[in-house]
């Protein structure tokens, strides 16, 4: 019996070690392909020149940095709440932790929403800010399933566009 514990604490101290060599290691990585393939999109449905580009940039790194501070706050609860599996049932811990890490995802939504009104407010000409509203379905789609799974399908078997 006592072999099965340090097994169990043996498994959740090496997913630790990954999870933190993950959140280490992620800061060094190149743009997700979806992070391009959006900043693409706009790009190019937008027709931006050269110097709009340059403030696109600037505002994708700034939006990038802010969503990776916070997703440096969840993956750490996340950690705590699945850690919490090899421990008796603690409905309330349980519930803040949820809680915490609804919160911050919720505060990752927002600001989304106020990268985008700066693209719109500060970048956008008049004729750009209608093919942008137009565009942000699309894009908010492209953003939800990165990494997650495909977009669900509609009535006719086929996925909407």
């Amino acid at each position: 019996m006592k072999n099965k514990y340090n097994w169990i604490i043996g498994f959740l101290v090496g997913m630790n070690i990954l999870l933190l060599g993950t959140v280490w290691f992620s800061h060094r990585r190149p743009p997700h392909p979806e992070r391009q393939e959006v900043r693409k999109l706009v790009e190019k449905t937008l027709q931006f020149n050269k110097a709009q580009s340059e403030q696109y940039d600037v505002l994708i790194d700034e939006h990038q940095r802010d969503l990776r501070a916070i997703n440096d706050e969840i993956l750490p609860l996340k950690s705590e709440l699945f850690q919490m599996v090899a421990s008796p049932e603690d409905t309330v811990k349980t519930r803040e932790l949820s809680e915490k890490i609804s919160q911050l995802i919720v505060k990752q939504d927002v600001i989304t929403l106020n990268h985008f009104k700066k693209v719109r407010n500060t970048i956008c000409n008049k004729d750009q800010k209608i093919l942008l509203d137009h565009l942000l379905s699309e894009i908010l789609v492209k953003m939800s399933h990165q990494g997650g799974p495909p977009p669900p399908r509609g009535p006719e078997g086929r996925r909407p566009e």
